[in-house]
């Protein structure tokens, strides 16, 4: 009876330990999918750009896995061209026949924890949806005289269109927005005024609608700001100046004719998301004053692609690696930078960074929890390693100690 007493005794304190361990782990109660609630449409051939809200307890992951499909359960299909990429951002396929898609999120952490929105596929002749239709416009429109059936209209052959100062609002030195005529018949160029130095958030966003267009981006600018292009399908070429050092957020995002880019010498930060969707995007130059790229800068380019399996390099940042991940790398001399989550959740086992790096990703190694071995060569400011690049106390240990292998054991790093 005391064995039985003592074993229970044992069990009891199993369970207790058990509790108060699933009560201290992460736990997702919620996720929210957030977008414009008034954009309850796309239409075919654009792009959206979607973010996602996770709460509940003990800091869960805020990751989500993105998904679109044609039924609210997830299982309809959608056509091939229609995806969405790991950081939200949707592009609909111009052949699309779904006549409703969704678009869902959910918990990396907790299958069952989601959120999915639903909207209306339109035709790509379709009203512009961040376009505002006042009632008085659209009576003009349905009230406008018809050419009487004996008179001759032609067609203004195609020509070249370019932009007027007229054409650009501004806020001091920051291009707001440009307003220049959406329709045209021919191609159009755009010149941006010397007196800008900064284009502003959603700038050219889905501005222009038809006619292929060129911009042209002067020295004066010294920041492309987040969303600035987006979705902008009409846009075939850019010029960027030589003032320009960053390139925003998903600032180029879904510009489907988009073929090729040189990005200037005076770069040294390209964007989360910042060529994402851009699929025509098969020549990029990026200079080797670029450290710092964002999450998925490159995603569904042609360029990237086009890249072999192997370890790809963005200029001289390690972007990514491409196929199956081998369990140890060695960066090559020379590298700058390491991208925003370039190996992250992967099975990398051990690292070695060399003296070159200056600058590691937001996310870089992280969830990497078969990681028990990096090497730093060389010395990484503490403005340049994100409190969240490795798991663990890693980077504390880093900066306090420097050069040398680091071991982990559980979530403790040691340097050796």
């Amino acid at each position: 009876m005391k064995n039985f007493s003592k074993y229970f005794g044992v069990i009891a304190l199993i369970a207790i330990i058990a509790l108060a361990l699933a009560g201290c782990s992460p736990q997702v109660e919620s996720v929210v999918v957030n977008f414009d609630e008034g954009a309850n449409s796309i239409r075919k051939g654009d792009t959206m750009s979607f973010s996602a809200t996770v709460t509940g307890k003990n800091n869960p992951s805020r990751n989500v896995k993105w998904s679109v499909s044609s039924k609210s359960d997830g299982s309809g299909a959608v056509a091939d061209g229609t995806n969405i990429s790991p950081s939200g951002t949707l592009i609909v396929d111009a052949k699309e026949t779904a006549s409703n898609i969704f678009v869902r999120a959910t918990a990396s952490q907790s299958a069952d924890k989601f959120d999915y929105v639903q909207l209306k596929v339109e035709a790509a002749s379709s009203v512009p949806r961040t376009a505002t239709v006042s009632t008085a416009t659209a009576q003009k429109t349905e009230t406008a005289a018809t050419p009487a059936t004996n008179t001759t209209t032609t067609t203004p052959a195609a020509s070249t269109s370019t932009s007027s100062a007229a054409d650009f609002q501004m806020s001091g030195t920051t291009l707001t927005r440009f307003s220049g005529p959406k329709s045209i018949n021919g191609s159009r160029s755009i010149t941006i005024p010397n007196n800008v130095t900064s284009i502003g958030e959603s700038a050219f966003q889905e501005s222009f609608l038809s006619g292929p267009t060129s911009v042209t981006v002067p020295n004066s600018v010294t920041s492309i700001g987040d969303l600035a292009f987006l979705g902008n399908n009409a846009l075939t070429d850019i010029t960027l100046g030589n003032g320009v050092t960053r390139i925003g957020d998903r600032a180029f995002a879904g510009c489907q004719n988009l073929a090729s880019i040189t990005i200037p010498n005076s770069v040294t930060r390209i964007g989360n998301g910042a060529f994402e969707g851009a699929r025509s995007l098969a020549s990029i130059t990026i200079p080797n004053n670029v450290t710092s790229i964002g999450t998925n800068a490159f995603y569904g380019t042609a360029w990237l692609n086009n890249q072999p399996d192997g370890l790809v390099y963005a200029g001289k940042v390690a972007y990514m690696y491409k196929g199956t991940m081998p369990t140890s790398i060695t960066l090559l001399d020379g590298t700058k930078g390491i991208a925003d989550k370039a190996f992250a959740e992967t099975g990398l086992t051990s690292v070695t960074i060399p003296a070159s790096v200056t600058s590691i990703g937001n996310q870089a190694f992280y969830g990497c929890t078969s990681l028990t071995s990096v090497t730093f060569q060389g010395t990484i400011s503490s403005s340049n390693l994100n409190d969240r690049t490795f798991d663990g106390n890693l980077r504390e240990m880093y900066l306090q100690n420097g050069t040398g292998t680091y071991t982990r054991s559980g979530r403790q790093w040691t340097k050796q």
